[in-house]
């Protein structure tokens, strides 16, 4: 739309034109305006792609600051086990030694051990507040509210059959946010050739002027004051064929680029699955072993201890260490249980989904 304002009204033999409205559509090359919404409309489906990875990094962090909570209290709970037994230990090698039925070096073997299981529940106790403050900013929540409540680690599920490597690479491909990100970023571009190889075609204009004009001075001019109405029709040629040949070269050059960085994306995300996969295989092994092995042992070591020391074939430093041992390996058992679902929250962040669900 447009205005003029005649600075000296143009006298005519109808009489003097005032100003002039002038209205005016362009009209781009066949196809041009599809092209530019189809470029946009993939670059916002990118955007939803990013907003879709963004979510599931947060999914995630929460997760892994919830599993990690967890195994603080399960850690703090076997340590405060192991706490009353030491306390129950080292009060009775104090009254066998003040009774002079002990000796002065189980009681400081006694001693020691009780000490450093009070320190190590100290440390898994004083972590559990900075764990609560990283769960509860990734949350969004106040950094300052209590601990939210947590649950057995053997109770959070994970992915027991879990798919091939072949399956799983399938499943990244199809649902990972940032390889949807940079194919509909590669899609855009392509749009974008396409809409740069319209540039040299010419694009066309109409448009309606209407021009105010006054009476004329003359008394009895036939259409005196008449404003006349004008069609326009313009056809915009590109003369400078450099301009339209660069634009087709950058747009080409930022297409292959979109296509190296989704080449490059893959293979990295590629590699990061592999790591994945090993991460979580690795550490449901550990699991397995300490759960169904090492425990077990570890308990038969320590009664085999305790009996052998009640008959006087083993020293306090032989039970002590038994007991050290089991404490060692219920903590094992509870670390390789939050690793492996750690790695599961890993690998579903990937994917972009819950392999489990996809192969349901």
């Amino acid at each position: 739309f447009g205005w003029g304002e005649m600075i000296v009204p143009v006298e005519t033999r109808v009489g003097p034109q005032q100003r002039i409205f002038s209205i005016s559509q362009s009209i781009p090359w066949f196809g041009t305006l599809g092209l530019k919404s189809d470029a946009a409309r993939a670059q916002a489906d990118a955007a939803d792609a990013r907003v879709d990875g963004r979510a599931l990094a947060v999914e995630r962090e929460i997760r892994a600051a919830w599993l990690e909570l967890s195994y603080l209290q399960g850690a703090v709970g076997a340590v405060t086990r192991h706490l009353d037994l030491a306390v129950q230990a080292e009060r009775v090698t104090r009254s066998a030694y003040e009774s002079g039925e002990g000796s002065y070096a189980d009681l400081l073997t006694a001693q020691i051990e009780l000490g450093r299981i009070e320190t190590r529940l100290a440390g898994l106790e004083d972590k559990i507040r900075p764990t609560t403050v990283r769960l509860n900013a990734a949350a969004g929540l106040d950094p300052q509210a209590s601990s939210p409540p947590t649950a057995d680690l053997e109770a959070v599920p994970v992915g027991d059959d879990l798919p091939d490597l072949t399956a799983l690479t399938a499943i990244l491909e199809s649902h990972n946010p940032e390889l949807a990100a940079r194919r509909h970023e590669q899609e855009s571009r392509r749009r974008s050739v396409d809409l740069a190889g319209k540039s040299s075609y010419p694009d066309l204009a109409v448009g309606l002027d209407y021009i105010m004009t006054g009476p004329a001075e003359m008394e009895g001019v036939e259409d005196s004051g008449k404003d006349p109405v004008i069609a326009r029709v313009a056809v915009s040629i590109p003369l400078w064929g450099g301009q339209a040949g660069a634009e087709r070269r950058t747009s080409a050059g930022m297409m292959r680029a979109a296509g190296a960085d989704l080449a490059d994306a893959r293979l990295r995300l590629q590699s990061e699955l592999e790591a994945a996969h090993f991460a979580l295989r690795d550490a449901a092994r550990r699991e397995v072993l300490y759960t169904d092995t090492m425990l077990s042992r570890g308990r038969q070591a320590l009664d085999v201890t305790m009996a052998r020391y009640t008959a006087g074939q083993a020293s306090f430093q032989d039970l002590i260490e038994a007991r050290r041992t089991l404490l060692d390996l219920e903590l094992s058992r509870l670390r390789a249980a939050t690793d492996r679902r750690l790695a599961w929250n890993d690998l579903i962040t990937l994917l972009g989904t819950d392999p489990a669900r996809e192969e349901g």
